[in-house]
């Protein structure tokens, strides 16, 4: 047996690491990455794999200056994975040369492009093809070699030339012609880019990142000018407004805890908020906090923007509901620079009229967004212990972790508590999430309408699992362009005490109750959508009924 831990997974000697740019690199490669470990039937049955690339710089040390240039990557089909690192640069600056930092890695996709990659220890090759580079503006600038996001010319999708206004470049244009990969590959203002000898199409394959672009761009432009901008520009909030919706806030994050591991805080520490947190202002707690205590022209053009982006973020929307979903960014744009400022229209508002057609072209939103990768850029810090050789030290832990294979599983148990009538249960696991039987967080929608849980129980050891609901009578609470309830929220007027039977492949999706003195809104948690019926088996749901008695209910 081995003497020591070391010995026992393996952990590399060396680092084959190399000196570039005034910095280290290390090519940890795709063959040897998850790629060869069969783990999925699926990736065995498939002719082809995909792949998505996030090139992204980090400092992991505030009293340093050294930066971490990770390549990460992941599968996307036929199977979605979590993140795996390729490639490694650690300097006290980005690399100078993104030749030299991407030579490895372009040199590696273009054989494997050619012969096939192989999945697994022993089988056939399959087709690699490389569904999307994932980057914010300024990596996305610097791995394409284009002019950064403060150029006149910076719009990666279209030809329009910035204008300066208010010591900004500003984009107020929202139809000027489109530009192709013929194009970019053709024009002379920029060198060329390493990811160019590759068959990769240099527009569509570096779609814009919306955690980036939307939610710690143009979202926290938003919240910055309703609270921070001079109060003669008209969009500046009372200090009793701010307080007002610093205390909905927070009261809606105390119903949101179970479903998100990161909840908002105040508007006091919005400076502080996360990508996370935006997100969630933006597509669940906005539209409450936000009722009343701002005017109702802007209200409507934020409406736009977190109606647009919550159709563009879930596939159940995409058919019916797309250009619906492509329409309110671009309304947005067109009256941003009324409400606000011809100055506040900078790279990231105007880039939101690029959102649909790369959604046209990847799927929703979080097919190709920063987001998965955030957790393992800081894994990977956390992974780091000093600033003495970073690349060796990551190197070593990181092939360390792979060799221990982790089985994690979701939790799918049943919570049960006893009383005085057998067993009961407390709550049921459902898309990721559970689905309790007391409040706050007991609601579903079922059949296109909400439903609140107040029982689950088991009849018998042979019985179904039953939910017992109570039906909510409900209308929109906006009709903007399409009424509220088309998109699943709704604003609640009415309890209906009667139970009726559903079984659980019927639930659509948990929702979040948002409950004041004068309103009570139910808006759908996105994560918790499902596409298809789900194959439930044992489990059923009891709930409640206009025309039906509950002990006719079998």
């Amino acid at each position: 047996m081995p003497t020591d831990v070391c010995s026992l997974v393996s952990t590399p000697r060396d680092c084959p690491s190399k000196s570039i740019c005034g910095g280290q690199y290390a090519h940890f490669g795709l063959q040897t990455a998850p790629l060869r470990m069969p783990y999925d039937t699926s990736l065995m049955n498939t002719d082809e794999v995909a792949i998505q690339f996030h090139i992204h710089g980090v400092r992991p040390f505030k009293s340093s200056k050294l930066q971490l240039w990770p390549i990460l990557c992941r599968l996307v089909m036929p199977l979605t994975t979590t993140p795996f690192m390729v490639g490694l640069f650690s300097g006290r600056s980005k690399p100078w040369n993104v030749n030299d930092y991407l030579s490895d890695l372009v040199t590696e996709l273009f054989n494997l492009i050619s012969d096939g990659v192989t999945v697994g220890n022993t089988g056939p090759k399959k087709k690699l093809i490389i569904s999307s580079i994932i980057c914010d503006v300024p990596a996305t600038a610097f791995v394409k070699r284009k002019p950064e996001h403060t150029g006149y010319a910076s719009c990666d999708c279209s030809t329009q030339e910035g204008v300066y206004i208010d010591h900004m470049v500003t984009h107020p244009l929202t139809d000027c012609p489109s530009r192709t990969d013929e194009s970019f590959r053709c024009a002379r203002k920029h060198k060329e880019s390493p990811f160019e000898a590759l068959p990769l199409d240099m527009i569509h394959h570096f779609p814009y990142d919306y955690m980036h672009s939307v939610c710690l761009g143009v979202v926290h432009k938003l919240v910055s000018l309703w609270l921070e901008s001079p109060c003669n520009k008209g969009v500046h909030l009372e200090m009793d407004t701010t307080e007002n919706v610093d205390s909905r806030i927070i009261a809606c994050s105390r119903l949101l805890r179970d479903d998100f591991p990161r909840v908002c805080r105040g508007w006091s520490e919005f400076r502080n908020w996360k990508a996370c947190e935006f997100r969630q202002f933006l597509l669940c707690i906005g539209q409450w906090v936000l009722k009343g205590a701002i005017s109702h022209r802007t209200y409507s053009k934020f409406l736009d923007l977190s109606i647009g982006i919550y159709v563009l973020s879930h596939p159940v929307f995409l058919g019916p509901s797309f250009e619906y979903g492509n329409s309110c960014p671009r309304k947005f744009v067109h009256e941003f620079s009324h409400i606000y400022r011809a100055g506040e229209m900078t790279y990231n508002v105007h880039s939101l009229i690029h959102l649909a057609d790369d959604v046209g072209h990847h799927d929703q939103l979080d097919r190709f967004s920063a987001f998965p990768f955030e957790s393992c850029i800081h894994h990977i810090e956390r992974m780091l212990h000093s600033t003495c050789n970073p690349v060796a030290q990551l190197y070593r832990r990181w092939n360390k972790e792979r060799t221990v294979v982790k089985m994690i599983k979701a939790d799918q148990s049943l919570h049960v508590e006893d009383n005085n009538n057998g067993c009961r249960i407390r709550k049921l696991p459902h898309k990721g999430s559970f689905l309790p039987n007391v409040g706050p967080n007991n609601i579903i929608i079922a059949h296109k309408l909400p439903h609140l849980i107040v029982d689950i129980n088991t009849i018998d050891a042979n019985q179904p699992i039953h939910f017992c609901e109570r039906s909510e009578v409900n209308v929109d609470f906006w009709v903007h362009g399409i009424p509220s309830s088309m998109l699943f929220i709704f604003q609640v007027n009415q309890v209906n005490d009667r139970v009726h039977c559903l079984f659980l492949s019927d639930v659509f999706c948990k929702r979040v109750f948002f409950i004041s003195s004068s309103i009570s809104l139910v808006i759908p948690l996105l994560h918790t959508f499902d596409k298809t019926p789900i194959n439930i088996g044992y489990y059923g749901v009891l709930v409640n009924s206009y025309s039906a008695d509950v002990n006719d209910v079998t």
